[in-house]
């Protein structure tokens, strides 16, 4: 009996955090190359409006029983999250998750294979998907500001749920920031401060001596514009997020129980978001305005 050649297999040991992962990937940029080595699996993408960008990577030492049998540096899978995510769906808390790439009767015709307790080999064709040669936002040395993933989850999902709010303004400082629903008149609803509404000096703004501003953003009537009198009380960055956005940050809390949340903040560059994805890997996010 000839059976199809196994390219990459392993044993995720909590597959419920697995089929969560899979859960955020859909519900931000949709579809994605996995690329998948020897040490590492990642993924690097934008999502439809290119205003958040995912960097996800798994160490596979950290996977049970793990194969790569390939014969090139690395493999790359073109993934509809959707239909992986449909899938995955039966995996529960608790449940492993068995995870296969494997030819189907061709070398050149390859299947995603998916299994757990609760299902049997669930099988999903690669897509083609776009290669796109994006950079990695480096923050050198700068100290993350760490916070409660339960707090910060519950957060979102209150903004979420109160009505007539388009965006969620973030406004950060070197030591922390704060989120402010705003309504459709540009009103906001409250504020929630995360760590210290302060900045260390050495890390204060300083103004632009062309356009005599402290903001990259011009337009006075933009929500990421930073006035003088904000810049004086700290602020080093702002943006804004549309609601629909917010119900995706909620969701990271949900790769690690118990999560601390990395924020970083600069001036010029998208805010970070960091966490890690159970003992196997972490998970990046980049947000830059709206």
């Amino acid at each position: 009996m000839i059976t199809d050649k196994v390219i990459v297999s392993c044993e995720i040991t909590d597959g419920y955090i697995f089929k969560k992962l899979i859960e955020i990937l859909f519900n931000i940029v949709k579809s994605g190359n996995i690329i998948f080595t020897k040490d590492t699996w990642y993924l690097t993408e934008l999502n439809p409006n290119n205003t958040m960008m995912i960097y996800v990577e798994i160490k596979t030492s950290e996977l049970i029983d793990y194969v790569y049998n390939y014969d090139k540096d690395k493999l790359t899978i073109g993934v509809d999250f959707e239909t992986i995510y449909r899938h995955s769906k039966l995996i529960a808390k608790k449940n492993s998750a068995i995870f296969r790439v494997q030819e189907n009767g061709s070398p050149d015709n390859l299947l995603i294979v998916l299994s757990s307790e609760n299902i049997p080999d669930s099988a999903v064709s690669p897509i083609t998907v776009s290669m796109e040669d994006l950079a990695i936002p480096d923050y050198g040395t700068t100290p993350p500001i760490l916070i409660k993933g339960d707090l910060f989850s519950k957060s979102c999902i209150a903004m979420t749920q109160l009505p007539n709010v388009l965006d969620v303004t973030i406004t950060a400082y070197s030591r922390g920031f704060k989120m402010e629903p705003m309504e459709s008149s540009a009103e906001s609803f409250r504020t929630i401060l995360f760590g210290q509404e302060s900045t260390d000096e050495k890390d204060k703004l300083i103004m632009n001596p062309i356009t005599k501003e402290y903001s990259s953003v011009l337009d006075k009537k933009n929500l990421a514009y930073i006035t003088e009198e904000e810049e004086k009380a700290g602020v080093i960055a702002k943006f804004s997020i549309e609601k629909n956005k917010i119900k995706s940050l909620s969701k990271i809390n949900s790769l690690f129980h118990m999560s601390t949340l990395k924020f970083w903040f600069l001036p010029s560059d998208p805010a970070k978001i960091q966490c890690r994805i159970s003992s196997i890997g972490r998970f990046t996010m980049f947000i830059r305005n709206s």
